[in-house]
């Protein structure tokens, strides 16, 4: 359900931020790493650190309003 509204961000914001996955039943020490017990689950990184984390599905426009918010 996330997936394809999370495509269509990952066009608008070309540029300014890239969208990833990761397959959390592949990679269960990543995910433990960050604490991910529910998907969706999006951590926005800075400079290589999570600066902040969406748990569950939201809206294109909640989730832009959040990724705005971070980007500046």
């Amino acid at each position: 359900m996330a997936a394809p509204v999370l495509a269509e961000l990952a066009e608008e914001y070309a540029g300014r931020l890239i969208i990833a996955k990761l397959d959390v039943d592949r990679n269960a020490k990543t995910a433990a790493k960050y604490a991910i017990m529910s998907i969706p689950n999006l951590i926005i990184f800075k400079n290589g650190k999570p600066v902040s984390q969406i748990v569950g599905y939201k809206p294109k426009a909640e989730l832009k309003r959040d990724l705005d918010a971070i980007l500046g």
